[in-house]
């Protein structure tokens, strides 16, 4: 395998785990704790798959998978900022109930657990007359420039703006910001749901963006690497950019080790590769003491 190949291959891999990493990051500055990441990029794949399968439009499926992780992360930012619920219990009942839901649906639908072949975005044609470089950017769905688009908007945005600094408040003190005029609730509710839209386009370019189908467990894991790339990062764009790329790198390399088979070792533990990389990482990692102080705290709206 070349090193053109190799990058353009951890670029796409990337993708998705930085997309979702970056919107749990918003989602926990802000205090709250997305653990279902995975069941909202799985459902949004399926309904992006569902939508670009309908209309014979990839775009309005890209709408769909993004329409139904912020659907998703409503009923989370209701069960946790507004009732006060426990955010991990929250999390991951979402991450149990959406790989039982695709499933049904597809076996319904389908009558099996990969669907039919979709209209996909999977190359960006638009580069293709860029001199010498035009044939590798080609290759690369138009997300995966958007993803890394985002990164130095999200830094400036959390770094340079009112805005950012608020959502960095709410998730140190939300107390004193109530003080301050500044509605806790509303804040937490919108990064809640920030963090679902970012895990529903995730989803969608999984199933149009680097496939062109859905199939059942297809996101793998990513979800909860993008969890371990929020810590890793120590609640930085630039941090979590740097993590996904380290898990990127390391679930391009393990589907060289299945091409490839270069050692003989069982299909099951190659794809562990990039979970296990994850927990090691995460475990070397110092990033405790840039938690926002109130992160994983209900902070439940007075009745008065």
């Amino acid at each position: 395998m070349d090193i053109v190949s190799l990058v353009l291959s951890v670029l796409r891999l990337t993708t998705p785990i930085l997309i979702a990493a970056s919107g749990s990051m918003f989602c926990e500055l802000a205090g709250i704790q997305n653990l279902g990441l995975e069941g909202m990029m799985l459902g949004s794949a399926f309904a992006g798959m569902l939508g670009s399968l309908l209309t014979g439009n990839v775009y309005i499926g890209i709408l769909a998978g993004i329409a139904c992780g912020g659907l998703i992360a409503l009923v989370h930012g209701l069960i946790c900022v507004e009732w006060g619920g426990i955010q991990n219990i929250s999390g991951l009942g979402i991450y149990m109930l959406m790989p039982g839901l695709t499933a049904y649906f597809m076996r319904s639908i389908f009558g099996a657990s990969i669907s039919a072949q979709v209209s996909s975005l999977q190359t960006s044609t638009w580069l293709a007359g860029i001199p010498v470089v035009g044939k590798y950017l080609v290759q690369m769905s138009p997300i995966t420039y958007l993803a890394f688009l985002m990164v130095p908007l999200l830094y400036y945005y959390l770094k340079r703006t009112p805005g950012g600094l608020r959502i960095q408040a709410v998730g140190d003190d939300p107390e004193t910001l109530e003080t301050a005029g500044v509605d806790v609730w509303r804040l937490r509710n919108r990064c809640v749901v920030f963090s679902g839209l970012m895990a529903g386009l995730a989803g969608a370019y999984l199933s149009l963006g680097q496939l062109n189908r859905f199939a059942e467990n297809m996101v793998a894991g990513r979800g909860m690497l993008a969890v371990i790339a929020v810590k890793m990062g120590r609640w930085n764009p630039v941090g979590v950019l740097c993590a996904a790329l380290l898990f990127g790198f390391f679930d391009a390399l393990q589907l060289q080790f299945q091409i490839q088979q270069w050692v003989a070792i069982p299909t099951e533990l190659v794809q562990m590769i990039p979970l296990a990389a994850g927990m090691v990482a995460l475990a070397l990692s110092s990033g405790e003491n840039a938690t926002p102080r109130a992160f994983g705290k209900p902070y439940v709206r007075r009745r008065d």
